[in-house]
């Protein structure tokens, strides 16, 4: 949240945070990804 909370945001009680936006510029998700615990963020594209 604090990389881009224009982005990302958390609810009180919740496990996991939340995308605010559907749209990021190129690379903020994958630096997201790489900075948050593992399991924070899911990969859609993952099979």
């Amino acid at each position: 949240m604090e990389l881009a909370p224009d982005i990302v945001g958390w609810r009180e009680g919740d496990e996991r945070p939340f995308l605010v936006s559907d749209m990021a510029p190129d690379g903020v998700l994958t630096e997201l990804m790489a900075f948050c615990p593992e399991g924070c963020f899911e990969d859609g594209n993952a099979s």
